[in-house]
């Protein structure tokens, strides 16, 4: 029997764990050695002597303990390399600039923390690795990520739009100065902070063309139309041990059933560690209609970024750390925040043993 509090607590939660509907498909761990990562982005030919198709991976390091890195991964997965050292920038959001940036075209972009104010920073770092500020200190808080304006949007067309965790949005204008989004700012006066960035397509529902933003605080997605008006899209129920939203991503049509609708990363915890994430898939109609929760007792399962490697492969930057490979197949139909029967059955049939683990550790005490 077990001779501790902490024993049966272990096995309550092993046993709930137990009770989790199995994953279709293995999911396999593309690269590891971060230690947050971030956002994913696809490297493009031409980007000096660095590999096409392989990825560059933000990281701002767990507690914004150490210096911001960038790192490269190979596409076909293995140990990452630090590409470039940041120093006091310690970046959470990363893409890679478009032909419209001029002598930036083609280079990284990557925004996030000021490690000394704790404001806004973004850098440009080209193939050579040389490293260019050209947002210092904007905002109260740190950048968190960022999305490229489709034409027509608010005047910012083709311009990279980031979101600041006080509240506002900036365009970032080609000639590297920015500017605020009209009606872009997040409710005054809630503890909310925007965080992912991701614009809907043509056919996501009346929302497509419009500017998703999820809150980093708790479950819910705002809508920012070409006009600047801000709205609510929707709230993504959250499961016990979850605490915020993070990046999304839209499938592309071949991931499955899911081909068409919104991906959002669901944290665990609030600077990574937390073992109770979860990817959850929603429709147009905001509906959360599959997961994938891969969190076991002990095991981390924290994800951020999301990057499609192709139609039938999602890549997942968790803070266990690694990135993750997942395909369609291992998403489960449901939420997480809703346990299926079974699990519900097995929690009420483990209540028992909790009582027993206070019991015994009252009398143990006395």
């Amino acid at each position: 029997m077990a001779k501790s509090l902490r024993d049966y607590y272990a096995l309550v939660w092993l046993l709930a764990a137990l009770s989790l509907p199995a994953q279709a498909t293995t999911i396999t761990s593309l690269a590891s050695g971060f230690s947050l990562p971030e956002d994913i982005a696809s490297v493009p030919s031409g980007f000096g002597s660095v590999s096409a198709g392989s990825y560059m991976v933000t990281d701002p390091t767990a507690n914004f303990t150490g210096a911001g890195t960038i790192y490269n991964v190979p596409a076909a997965g293995g140990t990452p390399t630090s590409f470039a050292n940041l120093g006091n920038v310690q970046p959470i959001g990363g893409l890679f600039l478009g032909s419209n940036y001029g002598s930036y075209s083609g280079d990284f972009l990557a925004i996030g923390r000021d490690a000394t104010t704790g404001a806004g920073d973004a850098v440009v770092v080209d193939s050579s690795k040389t490293v260019t500020s050209v947002v210092s200190g904007l905002g109260t808080l740190q950048f968190a990520d960022a999305a490229v304006a489709p034409t027509g949007f608010d005047g910012a067309g083709g311009d990279v739009i980031m979101a600041n965790e006080d509240g506002s949005f900036y365009a970032l204008n080609t000639d590297m100065s920015t500017s605020l989004l009209s009606g872009g700012s997040f409710p005054v006066g809630t503890t909310e902070f925007p965080f992912g960035l991701a614009f809907a397509p043509n056919g996501f529902g009346v929302e497509g063309g419009d500017l998703l933003i999820s809150s980093g605080s708790n479950g819910a997605i705002y809508e920012l139309s070409p006009a600047g008006a801000l709205s609510l899209f929707t709230t993504v129920p959250l499961g016990p041990g979850q605490v915020g939203l993070r990046q999304m991503a839209f499938a592309p049509a071949g991931f499955g059933a899911y081909g068409g609708d919104l991906l959002v990363s669901v944290s665990g915890s609030s600077a990574g560690g937390g073992i109770a994430g979860s990817v959850d898939v929603l429709n147009s109609s905001g509906q959360v209609i599959a997961y994938l929760a891969e969190g076991t007792v002990g095991s981390p399962y924290d994800p951020r970024g999301l990057y499609f490697a192709n139609s039938a492969t999602l890549l997942i930057a968790d803070s266990d750390p690694s990135i993750l490979s997942a395909p369609s197949s291992a998403f489960t139909l449901g939420s997480p925040a809703v346990p299926e029967p079974s699990t519900a059955l097995l929690m009420l049939l483990c209540l028992p043993l909790l009582w027993m683990a206070r019991a015994a550790h009252r009398r143990a005490r006395s």
